[in-house]
């Protein structure tokens, strides 16, 4: 196998300290946001359903067995693309209702939106629509 489809496997290796320190965190910060969502009404509850929905999509792909612990990654990478698509779609519609984008501070705004959507709507929409992280075949997480 080539050097990336190596990387490409590490990234997904579930080893003790991602397993038994990262799920109990995601789970704790979903149910800390969901009380949250629950006790004070928070004003922006569809923020707050994504992080926890993400939160309990990492918790399963970190515990379920091998062969199904890729479907709530690939849930999760959907989500990260869904959500950086409407983050850019409400940067432009704010920025192109101010005049001339409001000068150099609403470019700004616009580009740094566009290189969230390239680097991360991209990546994470062929992760959750193919299951691989590279072009190749071999590109395929092996979950351990």
């Amino acid at each position: 196998m080539s050097d990336a489809a190596e990387s490409s496997q590490f990234v997904f290796k579930r080893t003790w300290s991602y397993r038994w320190i990262g799920a109990p965190v995601c789970l704790w910060a979903a149910v800390w946001i969901f009380s949250n969502m629950v006790q004070d009404g928070l004003k922006d509850w569809r923020f707050g359903a994504l992080f926890v929905a993400g939160c309990l999509c990492v918790v399963l792909g970190l515990w379920l067995p091998s062969r199904l612990a890729v479907w709530p990654l690939r849930v999760l990478g959907g989500m990260i693309s869904v959500v950086m698509v409407f983050s850019f779609m409400d940067t432009w519609e704010r920025r192109a209702q101010v005049p001339g984008f409001g000068g150099w501070h609403g470019v700004y705004e616009i580009l740094r939106a566009s290189k969230g959507v390239f680097l991360l709507t991209f990546p994470g929409m062929w992760f959750a629509l193919t299951g691989k992280i590279g072009w190749r075949e071999d590109q395929r997480p092996v979950i351990v």
